[in-house]
């Protein structure tokens, strides 16, 4: 499906820096997926079942809590504890 090689792998491109994006940013990013859903006659639960479309406000929360884990779990880069610093205020070892 080319939706999901070429539109959605551009739109998921640095989600943990767009997942503390403002609702209006947010929304507007969803609408794309919501769109192409709907283009398609199918609503969001068929369209997770059967294309594994799931809605991306639940793949950016899956995606933050990768690198939430990583960073638990010591398997973190420099990039990841970069924007968790700034975010949360904490240091970085």
């Amino acid at each position: 499906m080319l939706f999901k090689s070429h539109v959605l792998s551009y739109i998921e491109y640095r989600t943990a820096r767009v997942h503390f994006a403002s609702t209006n940013v947010l929304n507007e990013l969803d609408d794309v997926q919501t769109r192409f859903v709907r283009q398609l006659d199918l609503d969001e639960v068929s369209a997770f079942m059967s294309l594994n479309l799931a809605p991306l406000c639940v793949r950016r929360d899956i995606s933050i809590l990768g690198v939430i884990h990583r960073a638990i779990f010591a398997r973190r880069t420099t990039a990841t504890m970069e924007v968790l610093s700034y975010r949360f205020g904490a240091e970085s070892s």
